[in-house]
């Protein structure tokens, strides 16, 4: 194999034939020539990377998609006392390009879609389900990619700003690698949404494997929210609400559990297939339980004191999601990851009602339900006092902040949102300079790996 490496050519991990001079083949692989024959397995494959894999490996759902997000946006929040300085880059916002965490996490996403492409290309996978889930992934992970690694989306810019290549062909050798530039921002988005409109007329009704129809209605509400379209993720999160079939339970029953509870989109884990039990994965960096077999890991992310002073005392998202650990590195832990091989929610039922929350107020609406009784449902839940006469913007926003927290949100919805943080105060302790979200700091650098090999690809202007 040649030496030259390439954001494209790592995306063959899974299908490239093995070297003609080695005779066993790896068990974990699938021959490009067998791929035909096997879309099933090719399925199981592609949501198994999804959630596989820690640091060295670029683990995306399970590890990297939603630590990076909390711990870009960990003031007052979140603190880093690991021993892996690539995080603490990306926690104290001085990331550089040779980060390996940040390049194993490109490799992974793209790996992901180029599995995602070989599926839709297989003239065996013509059932429309196989192209249904290969839509879904595509899209979700060029969109989780683009919020990470270009500037948030405005409409008045998005043309203007780079995005993040768009990959719609598979690689199954070197000689086809085809080396494609950034697209911009709106041209991802765009491809994005096309995706899952694909996926959504093509998922059917009654669908469980891997994806439920409002799962999917789900994401596209979560990616109209970001692009600042309220009216399409107002529509979106209602429209998946109402089609969940489920209604908000007890929060004990939306984590460490394999149970469905109101998860509508979940990555598994097993004792085979997981994020990491020892030097990666959610449960490992934010959990310190010895009770849990697994969970008496690293404990290198810490809750800030004054963050979880933001629920009330009668709050069981603080009582219950938020403890103490009792490894070496004791202090405040995410209740939320104890246990490594239970199933890991990405979208949850009390995330729409937040979207649909703030959306109908945004827009002065009350379709689905007025702001105040989707808030109302989320505090109750959560045993906490009920908000007196009308919600206002920032009581939405901050109760997403409570109910969401370490769940890969918190970036993201600081950039859309304009957030910013004081960073310097006079002897009075009155804020002089303060820093936006929206800053080129808080945008992660393309891989250098990537650009020595791409002559396509440029890198963002703060790197």
């Amino acid at each position: 194999m040649k030496n030259r490496k390439s954001i494209v050519l790592l995306l063959l991990l899974l299908f490239v034939a093995c070297n003609k001079d080695l005779e066993v083949k790896p068990r974990t692989t699938l021959l490009s020539s067998e791929a035909p024959s096997k879309p099933a397995l090719i399925l199981s494959g592609m949501y198994a990377l999804l959630g596989s894999g820690g640091p060295s490996a670029g683990g995306l759902y399970g590890t990297n998609l939603q630590l990076f997000a909390d711990l870009l946006a960990g003031e007052n929040y979140v603190s880093w006392s690991g021993t892996f300085g690539q995080y603490r880059q990306v926690r104290n916002k001085n990331m550089v390009a040779s980060n390996s965490i940040i390049s194993a996490t490109w490799r992974k996403a793209f790996i992901a879609i180029n599995t995602a492409n070989t599926l839709l290309e297989l003239p065996n996978a013509s059932d429309s389900i196989y192209k249904a889930h290969s839509y879904f992934v595509r899209g979700i992970i060029h969109f989780e990619l683009v919020r990470l690694f270009a500037r948030d989306y405005n409409i008045a810019t998005a043309n203007d700003e780079i995005g993040i290549p768009i990959i719609l062909k598979s690689t199954a050798d070197y000689e086809s690698i085809k080396f494609e530039s950034r697209a911009t921002v709106a041209q991802v988005y765009t491809q994005i949404l096309a995706d899952l409109s694909k996926a959504e007329q093509l998922m059917p009704e009654t669908n469980e494997d891997f994806l439920s129809k409002p799962a999917l209605q789900a994401f596209i509400a979560r990616v109209y929210l970001q692009m600042k379209d309220y009216s399409k993720a107002l529509d979106y999160s209602n429209i998946a609400i109402g089609n969940s079939d489920i209604s908000i339970i007890p929060l004990t029953q939306d984590f460490n559990t394999d149970a469905k509870g109101t998860r509508l989109f979940v990555i598994d884990q097993t004792q085979n297939n997981n994020t990491g039990t020892t030097n990666d994965g959610l449960t490992t960096f934010y959990g310190c339980d010895p009770e849990i077999p697994g969970s008496a890991g690293r404990g290198d992310v810490s809750i800030n004191t004054a963050f979880r002073g933001r629920y009330e005392t009668t709050d069981t998202r603080r009582s219950i999601l938020i403890y103490d650990g009792t490894c070496n590195k004791a202090s405040r832990r995410s209740g939320k990851w104890r246990d490594p091989y239970k199933n890991i929610p990405i979208i949850r039922l009390a995330e729409m009602h937040l979207t649909r929350a703030e959306c109908n107020f945004r827009l002065g609406s009350s379709i689905g339900a007025s702001p105040e009784t989707d808030i109302a449902l989320i505090r109750t839940r959560a045993n906490a006092t009920a908000i007196v006469g009308s919600v206002t913007l920032d009581g939405i926003l901050n109760e997403r902040e409570l109910e969401l927290a370490f769940e890969g949100h918190r970036i993201h919805d600081f950039r859309r949102t304009n957030k910013y943080y004081y960073t310097a105060f006079d002897d009075n302790d009155v804020p002089t300079d303060s820093s936006f979200y929206t800053e080129d700091k808080f945008v992660m650098p393309i891989p250098q790996v990537e650009i020595n090999s791409n002559p396509s690809l440029v890198q963002n202007s703060y790197y």
